[in-house]
């Protein structure tokens, strides 16, 4: 059975657009094909995440298409862990199965670089479909001396095919793992050498997240 993250969706009144009750889970990610960061010992200690204002709560954040600046959070459909706890389950999942050897936070253990993040959007916008949203910054850091090693923001949006429930699923599986993606890119080209300026945007329409 693979491991994932659930969202948990309960239709509340006055928000008629958004799905209604069920539960949307985001599966964390299986390990690629290629595993670029395996055989070279990079060890990461995966610290939680950080987010401000409804993110650091479990109520989903939405907006509506013909308000797209006024978010809201839902009264009754929450996540089963918030988004920073989730986005940084995912990205751990991401870079474990790409080949890196992940500690979580509090576990014992010796990292040559730790990995913290905010979350600055992981929303849903209304429409005719729906666009789920996802846009975080991410910082690696040696572990020893402090200095920032990567820097990068990642942001990436997929719209979902309806309103349905596994449709919101697939957009939201897409948007993490388009940033993953990325997230895995970086962290190879880095660690084989590479000079990578802070910060580094990637992803998908940056500029509209």
């Amino acid at each position: 059975m693979r491991r994932g993250l659930v969202l948990l969706a309960f239709l509340a009144a006055g928000c008629g657009s958004l799905p209604a009750e069920r539960s949307i889970r985001i599966d964390l990610p299986a390990p690629p094909a290629a595993r670029p960061l395996s055989g070279d010992g990079l060890t990461l200690r995966m610290l939680r995440f950080t987010a401000s204002g409804p993110l650091q709560e479990r109520n989903l954040v939405y907006a509506e298409a013909g308000a797209p600046d006024d978010t809201r959070q839902a009264a009754t459909i929450v996540w089963e862990a918030p988004p920073e706890v989730a986005a940084s389950a995912y990205l751990a999942a991401a870079l474990t199965g790409a080949g890196a050897s992940v500690i979580g936070n509090g576990i014992p253990g010796v990292p040559n670089y730790v990995v913290s993040g905010v979350v600055q959007r992981f929303d849903l916008l209304g429409g005719a479909t729906g666009t789920a949203i996802a846009s975080l910054d991410v910082s690696i850091s040696d572990a020893k001396s402090g200095q920032a090693w990567l820097t990068a923001s990642y942001c990436a949006k997929a719209v979902t095919a309806d309103r349905s429930l596994p449709a919101v699923q697939r957009a939201f599986q897409a948007a993490m793992a388009e940033i993953a993606a990325h997230l895995v890119a970086d962290t190879a080209a880095r660690h084989g050498g590479a000079a990578i300026a802070a910060p580094v945007p990637r992803g998908s329409r940056l500029s509209s997240c």
